[in-house]
Parts: C-alpha cells; structure tokens; sequence
C-alpha cells in the first residue's frame, strides 16, 4: 500500500514543533553487490532522465518542456498531461467552436490518475472510433508558465494507426493552427508543446532503449474533498518492456533473492508501479530529508526477443549527492537471469 506521509506534508505545510526534534540517526548503505547507478535530477526536480536497467543513462529533459503526450501504439487514442511541477490541467468549455471569453477561476478542471490508466484520463472521451467527439477543451499550462502563454484552447479531430490530429487557438479562440502528430511506432510517447505556436518534440529514445523514467509528476489523494493534488518524484516504467513487482513485506533479503522467487510475486506494468514511495520523508531540526526505503526489492520482467524473460532485482539506496543536495536517486540492480 501506498505511503501517505506525503499528504500529512501537505497538511502540516512543512512545520516541524521543537519539541519533536529527535538527534540525528547516521545513514548506513547497504553493502553493494550489483551495479550503482545515480542520477541528478536537480534539487527543484527539474530533469527527467531515461535510463536503461543495464547500460544506465540514457537521455534527459527539463520536466516542464512539455505540455501533452500521444500514445504511439497504433490501436491507442490515449494522451497523457504532464503531472509535473507545471501541474497541466484541462476541463471542457464548449462544443464546435473556440469561446471568445473564458473566465478560468470560474472552471472545473481535470487531471490524470498517475498510474496513466485508459480510464483515468482527463482526455479519456476525445474520440470515439478514432472521430472526435468536438469537444473544445482549454488546457491550463500551470503557474510556471507566463500569463499570456498559461491558456489555449484546442481540438481533437482525428485519431488513426498512424497519427492523431488537433486544432489549437490562443485563450481568445484565435490564431486557430493545425498540427499533426505522427505515432512514431518505435517510441512509446510522442511529445507536444504549447508553447511559440504548438510543435511536436522528439526527446523519448526509442522504447527499446529504455526501462525507467525519472520525473516529476503528481500523484492524487481522492479522500480529500476537493481531492489534493501532490507533487511528487518517482519513476514511471516503460509499460511495453517491463513489469514490476515489490516485496515490501521483507519476506527475503536483497542478497537472498534469485530467479525462483519470480514466480512468487504479483507483476504490474502500470507506468507507476514503482512510483515516488521508495524514499520517505524525516521530520528534524532543519526541516524535512528524505531516507530511502532500502529495505525494499524491486523485482523486474523485461521482455526479450527469446522465450526466456530477463530478471533483475533492484533496490533504492539514496536520494542525495556526495554534496547532500536532494533529488539525485540512486539505486542498486542485480541481473539473477
């Protein structure tokens, strides 16, 4: 189950009573017995990084470059709003026609669920059979974002095998442009941005070429009403190569596991099933750090052109650089077969 220390952050605001401070405890690593790999996404979480489970790094780009993406299978009509710390909203306005006037404060907006689900996402009835339902939809950039660049308008036209095709205006319903987005069917997302006009970006590496995804992106807490959308930073999967699964109950060492304990685990390939609860937050003195949960194995499925999937054990060790500075995950993977 899911941690939720981060809502009890986001309920306290970060403060830390005096009296509650407690001496700080040393951090022991785990002794290594696989390959470390660490990575800088910055202290303001600013890169998300493409890595490969054997090879390692693979690409990065600042988290906020991008508004939308589009699924590249050829059967999928699903687009995905960037969850990160520019907080992508989107919420219908109309049918047909681009609106004039707009009063955003006034709008009920709509998000997606993190586990990037069919069902769950905000632009989840933009078409039927791949025809668009003529929906107009403003799209709601976030705070980073200047005021007259923050809103837009679009469209969804058409979806098929090879592309999807939208219409896009300023927040007044003008400068109306058409853009094109090809399914690249060597990549698992094709990115587009708002921002000077609209244009596709082509940064994912091919979906051969990578298993994990560090970003930033927000998770939601539906118990809440309004529900509370968190910022958090975690890892999403690639969901065509690999499948997850977590022993959380400690029920084998990190040294112990082999290939016989595949068999064992349940396997998810939800873009989250990794997610932002390998690391938790401490409450001290200077306010809050972040421990990782080392104790935890990540257990792993790529796919390989043979009959015999790839197995690896992963678990995290640390969140910090050699300097101390926060947002650097460093994990630890063993391949067992």
């Amino acid at each position: 189950m899911k941690f939720r220390l981060h809502t009890i952050i986001a309920l306290i605001g970060l403060v830390v009573l005096a009296s509650c401070e407690q001496p700080e405890t040393p951090v022991v690593l785990p002794k290594a017995i696989g390959q470390k790999y660490s990575y800088e996404m910055g202290s303001d979480y600013s890169n998300q990084i493409y890595v490969d489970l054997e090879s390692g790094y693979v690409n990065s780009l600042k988290v906020n470059s991008w508004d939308l993406s589009f699924d590249c299978d050829a059967q999928s009509n699903n687009i995905y709003l960037n969850g990160g710390s520019a907080g992508v909203l989107v919420t219908t306005i109309g049918k047909g026609y681009f609106v004039n006037a707009i009063q955003p404060n006034l709008l009920k907006w709509n998000w997606d669920a993190a586990n990037g689900m069919s069902d769950s996402l905000a632009l989840k009835n933009g078409f039927t059979n791949g025809i668009s339902n003529d929906s107009v939809y403003l799209i709601d950039r976030g705070i980073l974002v200047s005021p007259n660049e923050r809103y837009f308008q679009f469209k969804l036209l058409l979806c098929n095998n090879d592309s999807f095709l939208i219409q896009i205006a300023n927040r007044y319903g003008q400068q109306i442009t058409n853009h094109t987005i090809i399914k690249n069917h060597s990549k698992l997302l094709t990115y587009f941005t708002f921002a000077n006009g609209g244009c596709t970006l082509d940064f994912e590496p091919p979906k051969s070429d990578w298993d994990l995804c560090f970003l930033n992106y927000r998770s939601v807490y539906y118990e809440f009403n309004p529900p509370l959308l968190y910022s958090v930073v975690g890892t999403f999967i690639n969901t065509k190569n690999i499948q997850v699964a977590l022993d959380s109950a400690s029920k084998f060492t990190f040294e112990e596991i082999g290939p016989q304990h595949f068999s064992l685990q349940n396997f998810s390939n939800n873009r989250d099933v990794i997610g932002f609860d390998w690391k938790v937050p401490m409450f001290g003195g200077t306010g809050v750090t972040y421990r990782t949960r080392n104790y935890v194995t990540y257990f792993i499925k790529e796919k390989t052109n043979g009959n015999t999937d790839k197995l690896f054990k992963l678990r995290f060790i640390d969140f910090y650089d050699t300097r101390g500075n926060k947002g650097s995950p460093t994990y630890e993977i063993v391949r067992v077969q």
